[in-house]
Protein backbone atom coordinates (compact mmCIF):
# COMPACT_ATOMS: atom_id res chain seq x y z
CA UNK A 1 0.00 0.00 0.00
CA UNK A 2 1.78 3.51 -0.99
CA UNK A 3 0.45 6.33 1.09
CA UNK A 4 0.90 9.85 -0.16
CA UNK A 5 0.69 11.84 3.40
CA UNK A 6 0.01 15.59 3.53
CA UNK A 7 -1.17 17.68 6.09
CA UNK A 8 -1.50 21.44 7.58
CA UNK A 9 -2.52 23.01 4.07
CA UNK A 10 -4.15 25.94 5.72
CA UNK A 11 -6.09 27.43 2.72
CA UNK A 12 -6.96 31.10 3.06
CA UNK A 13 -4.43 31.72 5.54
CA UNK A 14 -2.75 35.48 5.71
CA UNK A 15 1.16 35.80 6.11
CA UNK A 16 0.77 39.79 7.86
CA UNK A 17 -0.91 40.70 5.04
CA UNK A 18 -0.20 38.81 2.45
CA UNK A 19 -2.56 36.43 1.05
CA UNK A 20 -0.29 33.05 0.45
CA UNK A 21 -3.67 31.44 -2.21
CA UNK A 22 -1.73 31.78 -5.27
CA UNK A 23 1.38 30.08 -3.32
CA UNK A 24 -1.02 27.16 -2.27
CA UNK A 25 -2.37 26.73 -5.51
CA UNK A 26 1.47 26.79 -6.64
CA UNK A 27 1.89 23.90 -3.97
CA UNK A 28 -1.08 21.97 -4.72
CA UNK A 29 -0.46 22.08 -8.49
CA UNK A 30 3.14 20.14 -7.34
CA UNK A 31 1.15 17.65 -5.13
CA UNK A 32 -0.96 16.82 -7.40
CA UNK A 33 1.97 16.30 -10.25
CA UNK A 34 4.00 14.06 -7.56
CA UNK A 35 0.46 11.87 -7.27
CA UNK A 36 0.59 11.73 -11.03
CA UNK A 37 3.83 10.80 -10.86
CA UNK A 38 3.47 8.26 -7.79
CA UNK A 39 0.48 6.53 -8.24
CA UNK A 40 -0.05 6.38 -5.03
CA UNK A 41 -2.94 3.79 -3.43
CA UNK A 42 -4.78 6.84 -1.04
CA UNK A 43 -3.67 10.50 -0.28
CA UNK A 44 -3.41 11.80 3.39
CA UNK A 45 -4.39 15.23 4.46
CA UNK A 46 -3.84 15.16 8.23
CA UNK A 47 -6.07 18.31 9.50
CA UNK A 48 -5.97 22.02 9.33
CA UNK A 49 -7.51 21.82 5.47
CA UNK A 50 -8.47 25.30 6.66
CA UNK A 51 -6.86 28.40 8.58
CA UNK A 52 -9.79 29.24 10.29
CA UNK A 53 -13.41 27.97 10.88
CA UNK A 54 -15.18 30.26 8.01
CA UNK A 55 -12.63 30.55 5.07
CA UNK A 56 -12.93 32.64 2.39
CA UNK A 57 -14.31 31.55 -0.43
CA UNK A 58 -11.56 31.40 -2.56
CA UNK A 59 -10.09 29.09 -0.11
CA UNK A 60 -12.77 26.91 -0.64
CA UNK A 61 -13.05 26.96 -3.94
CA UNK A 62 -9.31 26.03 -4.49
CA UNK A 63 -9.82 23.27 -2.04
CA UNK A 64 -12.77 21.84 -4.28
CA UNK A 65 -10.82 22.39 -7.35
CA UNK A 66 -8.04 20.24 -5.72
CA UNK A 67 -10.53 17.54 -4.83
CA UNK A 68 -11.85 17.46 -7.56
CA UNK A 69 -8.38 16.77 -9.69
CA UNK A 70 -7.40 14.21 -7.52
CA UNK A 71 -10.49 12.09 -6.89
CA UNK A 72 -12.66 12.40 -9.95
CA UNK A 73 -9.90 12.68 -12.89
CA UNK A 74 -7.19 10.90 -11.30
CA UNK A 75 -9.22 8.30 -9.90
CA UNK A 76 -7.12 8.50 -6.37
CA UNK A 77 -9.05 8.02 -3.26
CA UNK A 78 -8.50 10.98 -0.52
CA UNK A 79 -8.88 10.65 3.14
CA UNK A 80 -8.60 13.82 5.25
CA UNK A 81 -9.73 15.02 8.71
CA UNK A 82 -10.79 17.95 10.79
CA UNK A 83 -7.68 20.25 12.41
CA UNK A 84 -7.63 22.22 15.19
CA UNK A 85 -8.30 25.07 12.92
CA UNK A 86 -11.57 23.82 11.18
CA UNK A 87 -14.44 24.17 11.68
CA UNK A 88 -15.59 20.18 12.55
CA UNK A 89 -19.34 20.56 11.36
CA UNK A 90 -18.18 22.50 8.03
CA UNK A 91 -15.51 19.81 7.10
CA UNK A 92 -18.32 16.51 8.09
CA UNK A 93 -21.00 18.48 5.05
CA UNK A 94 -21.84 15.92 2.58
CA UNK A 95 -19.07 13.11 4.07
CA UNK A 96 -21.99 10.02 3.85
CA UNK A 97 -22.12 10.92 -0.30
CA UNK A 98 -18.51 12.13 -0.74
CA UNK A 99 -17.43 8.76 0.56
CA UNK A 100 -19.01 6.65 -2.71
CA UNK A 101 -17.00 8.74 -4.96
CA UNK A 102 -13.52 7.70 -2.74
CA UNK A 103 -13.55 11.18 -0.40
CA UNK A 104 -13.77 9.90 3.05
CA UNK A 105 -13.32 13.14 5.07
CA UNK A 106 -14.35 12.88 8.47
CA UNK A 107 -14.75 16.56 10.55
CA UNK A 108 -16.94 14.96 13.70
CA UNK A 109 -16.98 11.51 15.39
CA UNK A 110 -19.27 9.32 14.33
CA UNK A 111 -20.55 5.99 15.91
CA UNK A 112 -19.45 3.28 15.62
CA UNK A 113 -16.79 4.19 14.70
CA UNK A 114 -15.18 2.21 11.85
CA UNK A 115 -12.48 2.22 9.55
CA UNK A 116 -11.92 3.09 5.93
CA UNK A 117 -10.69 -0.01 4.42
CA UNK A 118 -8.56 -0.13 0.94
CA UNK A 119 -7.03 -2.88 -0.38
CA UNK A 120 -3.85 -3.62 -2.56
CA UNK A 121 -2.42 -6.57 -4.02
CA UNK A 122 -1.86 -8.23 -0.54
CA UNK A 123 -5.23 -7.62 1.46
CA UNK A 124 -6.65 -4.91 3.11
CA UNK A 125 -5.47 -1.88 4.74
CA UNK A 126 -7.92 -0.45 7.63
CA UNK A 127 -7.57 3.66 7.90
CA UNK A 128 -9.17 5.04 11.42
CA UNK A 129 -9.78 8.84 10.63
CA UNK A 130 -9.95 10.66 14.38
CA UNK A 131 -10.38 14.51 13.69
CA UNK A 132 -9.14 16.76 15.88
CA UNK A 133 -11.28 15.94 19.36
CA UNK A 134 -11.05 17.48 22.20
CA UNK A 135 -11.34 15.53 25.64
CA UNK A 136 -14.63 17.46 26.28
CA UNK A 137 -15.85 16.87 22.83
CA UNK A 138 -15.08 13.01 23.41
CA UNK A 139 -16.83 13.18 26.88
CA UNK A 140 -19.86 14.65 25.55
CA UNK A 141 -20.19 12.19 22.62
CA UNK A 142 -19.67 9.10 24.60
CA UNK A 143 -22.33 10.23 26.89
CA UNK A 144 -24.60 10.69 23.68
CA UNK A 145 -23.92 7.20 22.37
CA UNK A 146 -24.15 5.61 25.97
CA UNK A 147 -27.80 7.28 26.20
CA UNK A 148 -28.73 6.30 22.86
CA UNK A 149 -27.65 2.45 24.04
CA UNK A 150 -24.81 2.38 21.70
CA UNK A 151 -22.04 1.63 23.50
CA UNK A 152 -21.68 -0.67 26.72
CA UNK A 153 -22.69 1.25 29.91
CA UNK A 154 -19.10 -0.41 31.73
CA UNK A 155 -16.91 0.80 28.78
CA UNK A 156 -19.15 4.47 29.08
CA UNK A 157 -18.35 4.68 32.51
CA UNK A 158 -14.39 3.28 32.49
CA UNK A 159 -13.54 6.28 29.74
CA UNK A 160 -15.77 9.37 30.65
CA UNK A 161 -13.81 9.00 33.93
CA UNK A 162 -10.33 8.88 32.30
CA UNK A 163 -11.19 12.09 29.49
CA UNK A 164 -9.27 15.04 31.17
CA UNK A 165 -6.25 15.29 28.05
CA UNK A 166 -5.13 14.38 24.79
CA UNK A 167 -3.17 11.77 25.76
CA UNK A 168 -6.25 10.12 27.24
CA UNK A 169 -8.10 11.01 23.87
CA UNK A 170 -5.54 8.99 21.74
CA UNK A 171 -5.50 6.37 24.14
CA UNK A 172 -9.31 5.89 23.60
CA UNK A 173 -8.68 5.73 20.00
CA UNK A 174 -5.58 3.26 20.07
CA UNK A 175 -8.06 1.20 22.37
CA UNK A 176 -10.75 0.81 19.87
CA UNK A 177 -8.04 0.11 16.78
CA UNK A 178 -7.29 -2.51 19.11
CA UNK A 179 -10.55 -3.64 19.90
CA UNK A 180 -11.30 -4.56 16.47
CA UNK A 181 -8.16 -5.53 15.11
CA UNK A 182 -7.25 -8.99 13.67
CA UNK A 183 -3.65 -10.32 14.31
CA UNK A 184 -1.85 -9.58 11.38
CA UNK A 185 -4.03 -6.38 9.97
CA UNK A 186 -2.52 -3.65 8.75
CA UNK A 187 -3.82 -0.55 10.02
CA UNK A 188 -3.24 3.10 10.04
CA UNK A 189 -4.42 6.35 12.40
CA UNK A 190 -5.18 9.42 10.74
CA UNK A 191 -4.87 12.21 13.56
CA UNK A 192 -4.44 15.61 14.51
CA UNK A 193 -2.22 15.99 18.10
CA UNK A 194 0.79 17.20 19.47
CA UNK A 195 3.17 14.21 20.20
CA UNK A 196 5.62 15.10 22.95
CA UNK A 197 9.18 15.63 21.94
CA UNK A 198 8.05 16.92 18.71
CA UNK A 199 9.62 20.65 17.26
CA UNK A 200 7.05 23.27 17.42
CA UNK A 201 6.86 26.69 15.18
CA UNK A 202 5.35 30.25 15.71
CA UNK A 203 2.02 29.24 13.26
CA UNK A 204 0.94 26.38 15.44
CA UNK A 205 -2.11 27.22 17.32
CA UNK A 206 -1.78 25.56 21.13
CA UNK A 207 -4.34 23.05 21.83
CA UNK A 208 -4.70 22.97 25.48
CA UNK A 209 -2.33 24.56 28.51
CA UNK A 210 -0.21 23.21 30.97
CA UNK A 211 1.31 20.27 29.41
CA UNK A 212 -2.42 18.67 28.53
CA UNK A 213 -2.11 18.42 24.78
CA UNK A 214 1.07 16.41 24.80
CA UNK A 215 0.79 12.79 23.33
CA UNK A 216 3.76 10.26 24.62
CA UNK A 217 5.10 8.57 21.14
CA UNK A 218 4.47 4.83 22.52
CA UNK A 219 0.67 5.34 22.84
CA UNK A 220 0.52 4.69 19.10
CA UNK A 221 2.94 1.51 19.92
CA UNK A 222 1.58 -1.64 17.42
CA UNK A 223 -0.08 0.24 14.59
CA UNK A 224 0.88 -0.01 11.45
CA UNK A 225 1.48 3.62 10.38
CA UNK A 226 0.15 6.92 12.22
CA UNK A 227 0.03 9.90 9.61
CA UNK A 228 -0.51 13.38 11.70
CA UNK A 229 -1.22 16.76 11.06
CA UNK A 230 -0.57 19.74 13.24
CA UNK A 231 3.14 20.59 14.23
CA UNK A 232 4.31 22.11 10.81
CA UNK A 233 8.13 20.91 10.26
CA UNK A 234 8.48 17.53 9.03
CA UNK A 235 9.27 14.64 11.93
CA UNK A 236 8.92 11.50 13.10
CA UNK A 237 9.16 8.82 15.85
CA UNK A 238 8.58 5.34 17.19
CA UNK A 239 11.60 4.69 13.99
CA UNK A 240 9.30 6.86 11.34
CA UNK A 241 5.91 4.69 12.55
CA UNK A 242 4.58 8.05 13.63
CA UNK A 243 5.46 10.97 11.53
CA UNK A 244 4.39 14.39 10.70
CA UNK A 245 4.06 15.38 6.77
CA UNK A 246 4.72 19.18 7.88
CA UNK A 247 2.88 22.13 6.51
CA UNK A 248 2.35 22.60 3.08
CA UNK A 249 4.52 26.12 2.93
CA UNK A 250 6.50 28.02 5.32
CA UNK A 251 3.97 29.78 7.18
CA UNK A 252 6.04 31.71 9.83
CA UNK A 253 9.30 32.87 10.05
CA UNK A 254 10.31 29.99 12.66
CA UNK A 255 9.89 27.72 9.56
CA UNK A 256 11.98 29.59 7.32
CA UNK A 257 15.00 26.70 7.91
CA UNK A 258 12.56 23.90 7.19
CA UNK A 259 12.17 22.35 3.70
CA UNK A 260 8.70 21.25 2.87
CA UNK A 261 7.72 18.08 1.87
CA UNK A 262 4.84 15.25 1.44
CA UNK A 263 5.66 11.83 2.77
CA UNK A 264 5.42 8.71 0.53
CA UNK A 265 4.48 5.88 3.25
CA UNK A 266 4.83 2.06 1.84
CA UNK A 267 3.06 -0.54 3.84
CA UNK A 268 4.05 -3.61 2.62
CA UNK A 269 2.58 -7.42 2.91
CA UNK A 270 3.79 -7.33 6.41
CA UNK A 271 3.50 -4.28 7.41
CA UNK A 272 6.93 -3.29 7.83
CA UNK A 273 7.38 0.28 6.36
CA UNK A 274 9.29 2.18 4.05
CA UNK A 275 9.30 6.41 3.97
CA UNK A 276 10.13 9.06 1.55
CA UNK A 277 10.16 12.75 1.74
CA UNK A 278 9.47 14.34 -1.28
CA UNK A 279 10.21 18.25 -1.48
CA UNK A 280 7.71 20.58 -2.57
CA UNK A 281 9.99 24.01 -3.55
CA UNK A 282 8.05 26.84 -2.96
CA UNK A 283 7.25 29.31 -5.58
CA UNK A 284 7.94 32.16 -3.31
CA UNK A 285 10.18 31.49 -0.33
CA UNK A 286 10.54 32.92 3.38
CA UNK A 287 13.76 33.99 4.26
CA UNK A 288 15.46 36.25 7.33
CA UNK A 289 18.20 38.14 6.46
CA UNK A 290 20.90 40.66 8.01
CA UNK A 291 21.68 43.44 5.60
CA UNK A 292 22.29 47.53 6.19
CA UNK A 293 20.57 50.39 4.22
CA UNK A 294 22.44 52.30 2.26
CA UNK A 295 20.90 55.26 0.01
CA UNK A 296 21.15 52.72 -2.76
CA UNK A 297 18.68 50.36 -0.78
CA UNK A 298 19.42 46.93 1.57
CA UNK A 299 22.89 45.47 0.89
CA UNK A 300 22.43 42.11 2.57
CA UNK A 301 25.30 40.80 4.32
CA UNK A 302 28.12 38.23 3.03
CA UNK A 303 26.92 34.76 3.48
CA UNK A 304 22.84 35.73 2.90
CA UNK A 305 20.99 33.43 1.16
CA UNK A 306 20.22 34.18 -2.70
CA UNK A 307 16.69 36.12 -2.23
CA UNK A 308 14.71 36.89 -4.77
CA UNK A 309 12.54 39.90 -5.10
CA UNK A 310 9.57 37.79 -5.03
CA UNK A 311 10.54 36.31 -1.48
CA UNK A 312 9.25 36.76 1.68
CA UNK A 313 11.38 38.30 3.67
CA UNK A 314 12.17 39.20 7.54
CA UNK A 315 15.34 41.72 8.01
CA UNK A 316 17.63 42.49 10.64
CA UNK A 317 19.59 45.97 9.74
CA UNK A 318 22.93 46.24 10.97
CA UNK A 319 22.65 50.37 11.24
CA UNK A 320 23.66 51.49 14.26
CA UNK A 321 21.08 54.02 14.23
CA UNK A 322 16.98 54.22 13.31
CA UNK A 323 16.40 55.71 10.38
CA UNK A 324 13.05 57.19 9.00
CA UNK A 325 10.96 54.97 6.55
CA UNK A 326 12.76 52.07 6.68
CA UNK A 327 10.39 49.84 5.82
CA UNK A 328 8.83 51.33 2.78
CA UNK A 329 12.55 52.00 1.68
CA UNK A 330 12.79 48.32 2.28
CA UNK A 331 9.57 47.07 0.59
CA UNK A 332 10.80 49.46 -2.57
CA UNK A 333 13.04 46.48 -2.98
CA UNK A 334 11.61 43.55 -1.58
CA UNK A 335 7.62 44.26 -1.76
CA UNK A 336 7.06 41.39 0.61
CA UNK A 337 9.00 42.24 3.47
CA UNK A 338 7.57 41.23 6.53
CA UNK A 339 9.16 43.01 9.27
CA UNK A 340 12.64 44.31 10.55
CA UNK A 341 14.87 44.22 13.64
CA UNK A 342 17.07 46.31 14.63
CA UNK A 343 19.83 44.66 15.64
CA UNK A 344 21.80 47.11 16.95
CA UNK A 345 20.13 49.74 19.63
CA UNK A 346 20.49 53.02 18.35
CA UNK A 347 23.60 54.68 20.06
CA UNK A 348 23.42 58.22 21.36
CA UNK A 349 26.51 60.39 20.61
CA UNK A 350 26.19 62.94 23.38
CA UNK A 351 26.31 59.26 25.55
CA UNK A 352 23.00 59.83 27.12
CA UNK A 353 20.84 56.82 27.77
CA UNK A 354 16.99 56.03 26.72
CA UNK A 355 14.37 56.87 29.50
CA UNK A 356 13.29 53.92 31.15
CA UNK A 357 9.63 53.05 31.60
CA UNK A 358 9.61 55.05 35.21
CA UNK A 359 10.95 58.25 33.42
CA UNK A 360 8.26 57.68 30.23
CA UNK A 361 5.72 57.94 33.10
CA UNK A 362 6.67 60.94 34.48
CA UNK A 363 8.44 63.14 31.34
CA UNK A 364 6.14 65.58 29.63
CA UNK A 365 4.62 65.32 26.50
CA UNK A 366 7.76 67.44 24.62
CA UNK A 367 10.16 65.54 26.72
CA UNK A 368 9.27 62.18 25.03
CA UNK A 369 9.22 64.44 21.59
CA UNK A 370 12.86 64.94 22.28
CA UNK A 371 13.87 61.63 23.49
CA UNK A 372 11.97 60.43 20.16
CA UNK A 373 13.65 62.97 17.94
CA UNK A 374 17.21 62.37 19.36
CA UNK A 375 16.79 58.44 19.10
CA UNK A 376 15.66 59.01 15.41
CA UNK A 377 18.52 62.23 13.90
CA UNK A 378 21.36 61.87 16.62
CA UNK A 379 20.86 65.22 17.23
CA UNK A 380 18.68 66.72 19.37
CA UNK A 381 15.72 69.37 18.81
CA UNK A 382 16.52 73.51 17.50
CA UNK A 383 15.30 75.73 19.53
CA UNK A 384 12.53 76.35 16.51
CA UNK A 385 12.11 72.88 16.10
CA UNK A 386 11.04 72.75 19.87
CA UNK A 387 9.27 75.93 20.08
CA UNK A 388 7.18 74.62 16.98
CA UNK A 389 6.41 71.10 18.98
CA UNK A 390 5.84 72.65 22.15
CA UNK A 391 2.86 75.14 20.10
CA UNK A 392 1.56 72.14 18.80
CA UNK A 393 1.25 70.44 21.99
CA UNK A 394 -0.17 73.35 23.80
CA UNK A 395 -2.70 73.17 20.82
CA UNK A 396 -3.41 69.64 21.20
CA UNK A 397 -4.36 70.04 24.94
CA UNK A 398 -6.62 73.28 24.56
CA UNK A 399 -9.01 70.47 22.18
CA UNK A 400 -8.73 68.01 24.75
Amino acid sequence: MKILHTADWHLGKLLKEFSRLDDQAQALDQLLQLAATEQPDVVILAGDIYDRAVPPAEAVALFDRTVAQLVGRMGIPLLAIAGNHDNPDRVQFGAALFARQNFHVAGTLTWPWRPVVLNDAHGPVYFYLLPYTEPETLRYWLRQADEAGQIPDDQAIEWLANLQTHQQVMAWAVAQIAAQRQPGERTVLVAHAFVQGGQTSESERDLLVGGAEHVAPATFAGLSYVALGHLHKPQQFLEGRVRYAGSLLKYSLSEAGHEKSATVAQLDAAGQLHLRACPLPPARELWEVTGTLTAQGLELAPGQPNVQPTDYVYVQLQNPSMLPNAMSRIQQQYPHTLGLHWAKLPQNPSGATRLTSEQVRRASALELVEEFYQEMKNEPLSPEQTRIVQAEINQINRNL
